[in-house]
């Protein structure tokens, strides 16, 4: 009997999806940006999570080896680079282009059991922005200070604002050694660091402080808003990864985990998905997520169209993210509103099979990232190395979806 394999596929913002750094050919341990959340749910899980089958660094212990990454620009043995080559990680299309042939695409290892967990991060590789995008900020932060009244009141928003910077700067002095998952990607040849970096070698983390969370917001907010040809790209790549998995015969559940902007980028896509798709899609979990921010801030809209019901969807938040909201509440609640339990929620959904219109629900779970994770610089945004709130709770998410369905019957 063919393994029956449960996909989690992992998603952070643009500007933190680093992929693993190579040094004079090797591969450096822990430098990929899901690496660190690998070996967190490992501690888990065991077993029954797998590492990338296709990853040869001779590491001993299980768990290092760490996922998949799926990169939308790499390079064949020849030194040519598309997006096909990196997306070939997960089969090819067969020439019906409706099935996928995974010959050459393992997820699990061999002696993986039936129900195993393969564990798939995508990066968005050469679809970052690439010089300085001073306007795209400067068009999104008067767009952010016009529409700020739609979010709170003035004095709840200067409150917010001494806290929010209190976040950003009062845990650097607790950094550690160890790899961490939210910090920038630090590979490519940017306007942030324009002589190192060159063909996926190491460079050296940039300082925190409010000059690199600027940058951030240049790279997540400010290009996925302003740059509409960019835009696309990510959500297409990120639409054709999640459909080749899909139409893989030995995947049965996916669950998608996303961070940060990577939660506005995935629920783009979801709405768009085939059936197909989303039949398969069991999960949708979102952490430190600035939805909200997007519908009051920069007038998205909370009336959507989808076939993709969003159901279940947890949403984990760190009350001193200042990326992060609830995303239950109606569209109408404030920040620094009391949270009261109502049938609206914050979006209006229209199920493009009937028509009937609905609100989605989302079951908010609140963490504390800044006391049970770690790294310094923003901490409270940090929610994949919380190992005891989020990591958890996401390992169970997991455990339950690849359980046997007489297991769940029982």
């Amino acid at each position: 009997m063919a393994s029956k394999i449960t996909c989690l596929v992992t998603l952070h913002g643009i500007g933190f999806e680093q992929p693993p750094q190579v040094v004079n050919g090797v591969e450096i341990a822990n430098s990929g940006y899901a690496d660190p959340l690998h070996q967190h749910l490992y501690k888990c899980l065991g077993t029954l999570l797998s590492d990338d089958p296709k990853r040869e660094e001779g590491r001993i212990q299980p768990g290092d080896n760490g996922p998949i990454y799926v990169q939308s620009h790499y390079r064949d043995a020849q030194g040519r680079s598309s997006r096909e080559e990196g997306l070939k990680r997960l089969g090819a299309w067969c020439e019906d282009k409706q099935h996928i042939d995974a010959t050459d695409a393992p997820l699990v290892a061999k002696d993986a059991g039936i129900g195993s967990v393969s564990h798939v991060a995508l990066v968005y590789s050469n679809l970052e922005p690439m010089k300085s995008e001073v306007g795209a900020t400067l068009l999104t932060l008067e767009t952010t200070f016009a529409s700020s009244t739609h979010y709170g009141s003035v004095m709840r928003l200067l409150h917010m604002a001494v806290n929010d910077g209190l976040a950003m700067i009062g845990h650097h002095a607790a950094q550690d050694q160890q790899p961490i998952s939210s910090r920038p990607r630090t590979d490519l040849v940017t306007r942030t660091n324009k002589s190192v970096g060159l063909h996926g070698q190491a460079a050296p983390t940039p300082p925190p402080g409010v000059l690199a969370a600027l940058r951030n917001l240049e790279d997540d907010v400010a290009c996925y808003i302003c740059h509409n040809e960019e835009r696309e790209r990510v959500r297409s790549f990120v639409y054709e990864a999640l459909l080749r998995l899909a139409c893989r015969d030995d995947v049965e559940n996916i669950l998608l985990n996303t961070h940060s902007n990577g939660t506005v980028v995935a629920f783009d896509v979801l709405r768009n998905l085939p059936q197909v798709v989303t039949n398969k899609i069991k999960t949708f979990v979102t952490a430190g997520s600035p939805l909200r921010k997007y519908v009051d801030l920069f007038h998205w809209g909370h009336k959507i169209e989808s076939l993709y019901l969003f159901e279940p969807w947890y949403n984990f938040l760190d009350r001193s993210d200042p990326v992060a909201d609830p995303l239950n509440p109606p569209e109408t609640w404030r920040a620094g509103d009391t949270i009261v339990p109502a049938d609206e929620t914050l979006f209006h959904c229209i199920d493009l099979n009937n028509e009937e219109p609905g609100w989605i629900k989302v079951k908010d779970i609140t963490v504390d990232n800044v006391n049970n994770s770690r790294g310094g610089g923003l901490q409270a945004h940090n929610y994949w190395d919380n190992e005891e709130e989020f990591v958890k709770q996401l390992a169970t998410l997991l455990r339950d979806i690849a359980a046997d369905p007489m297991d769940k019957a029982a």
